[in-house]
Formats: C-alpha cells, structure tokens, sequence
C-alpha cells in the first residue's frame, strides 16, 4: 500500500510538473509574439492562469489570461504600459502553443493604459513629478468618524515649476481626472493642503494662475489594447489609468505585409 501510494504521488507531481511546463511554453511563445508585435526591448509578462492547463487547451476555451507589457511606445504619450485581461478566450491549442492571438474570441476582456509619474513629468515638462492621493483637508469638515474629509479631486500633482520666467516653485495641487473620448484631461482645481512646500498656498494670484496652469494638461491616448475604447481614466498609486472593457470581443489582426 505503501508503495503504491509513493507511485500514486510522484504520478500526480510529475502530471502537474508536466501542465506546468506546458502552460509556461505557451506563456513564452504568446510573450515572445506580442515583443515583436510592439517592437518592445524585452519579452511582456504573459500569464495563463486556471488548472489544469491542459484541459483548457483540449476544451480551446482559456478562463483568463493577463498580458502586461512595460516601455511601449506610442505616438503622443511616449512610453507606457499597456495590459489586458482576457476572459473566456477561444484559443486553438495551435494558436496558444505557437503564439497567436490573432482571430479569437474573447467574452469578457479588460485594457489598459499606465502612464507613470515619471513618463507624465516629462509630458507636462515638470521633471521631478509626483502623483499621489489627496491628503485630508480640515476645512471640509469631518466625516462622521472625527477623520477630516479627502477632497474629492482625483489626484495631488507635485512638483518645481518656473514662475515668472525665474522664480522656482516647488508646489502641489489637487487635480481632477477626465475623460472626453480618447483624450484624457487633468484639471489643477486648487493648491493642496499637507503639500511638500507650504508657499505654495501664498503664492501672489498672477503666479498661483501660472502654476495651476502648468500643472493642467489634455492628452491624447492613442489607443488600447486590442482596439478597446477607453471608458474611464483613475488614479492608481503614481500611474494615470486609461480603461477600457468589451465583450464578445473578435480580435483580428491585420496581416503583415
């Protein structure tokens, strides 16, 4: 009994070693596809989650798969990184295993832009940027909980910005996020309070313009992944997130000439 159960267990690790491997093969063969698609300087992270691999492949229906890929390129916004949530992707095992996505459906799938704090500094020309969230400000009040309120702006802009053609202000603002079809607003509605630098609250009003000025910003997103709309834009750590969401996605790529 003994025995047979050691050779029941190493039969068990050695079939989902096995799944394992396979799944990791054909996370390489997408990651490797989608590098050379978006002439990217390294492979994407590609991740097919759900077990047992193997049978997703036999059953040509994936549960999930994640697509993540750092520094690419596009056209009005530099450097970003792009991801994608497939849900229920109809894959062919030939498909999956040699890398292409191409003319597949997708019943649920989620895109996704990141444009960091780094990569929207050298947009809006203000290079030591940093994207935060509001701190609480006093004279809203308390929330019920003696906790004072946070501003409802979507996000706090830091940085050294040149007033007046000399002056060098370091300053903070509250800004709101928009979206109005591809292009993504940010909106500087007021100096924050809990800032890094407390002169930026008696700044004189020609220069305080100037500053909130700087600090406000339209861009264009080019696109999302797999030809998604973008929906919303939020805030997330230190990244600006564009998103987007389909369903019953068809994604046909166009053929290389």
């Amino acid at each position: 009994m003994r025995t047979f159960l050691f050779s029941l267990i190493g039969l068990v690790l050695v079939a989902v070693l096995a799944d394992y491997g396979t799944a990791a093969y054909a996370e390489y063969q997408v990651s490797k596809e989608i590098r050379h698609e978006l002439s990217l300087d390294t492979d994407p992270d590609v991740r097919v989650t759900g077990f047992p691999f193997l049978t997703q492949v036999a059953d040509s229906d994936f549960s999930q798969v994640n697509v993540r890929a750092v520094g690419v390129p596009m056209a009005s916004l530099g450097k970003v990184t792009v991801e994608a949530t497939l849900w229920d992707a109809k894959v062919q095992a030939s498909q999956i295993f040699g890398g292409n996505l191409n003319n597949i459906v997708v019943g649920e799938l989620d895109s996704r832009i990141r444009i960091d704090d780094t990569q929207l500094g050298q947009l809006i020309g203000i290079s030591d940027l940093k994207v935060s969230a509001p701190v609480a400000d006093p004279s809203l009040g308390t929330s019920g909980g003696g906790a004072y309120q946070v501003p409802k702006s979507g996000i706090v802009l830091t940085g050294t910005v040149k007033l007046g053609g000399v002056l060098k202000q370091q300053v903070s603002v509250n800004a709101d996020l928009a979206l109005e079809g591809k292009q993504v607003r940010i909106i500087a509605t007021g100096f924050a309070l809990g800032g890094r630098s407390s002169k930026s609250m008696t700044l004189a009003p020609p220069l305080a313009e100037i500053a909130m000025q700087m600090f406000s910003v339209t861009l264009d997103s080019d696109y999302l992944p797999f030809g998604i709309a973008p929906t919303t834009v939020h805030a997330e750590g230190a990244d600006i997130v564009v998103e987007g969401k389909g369903t019953n996605v068809h994604i046909i790529r166009p053929s290389r000439s």
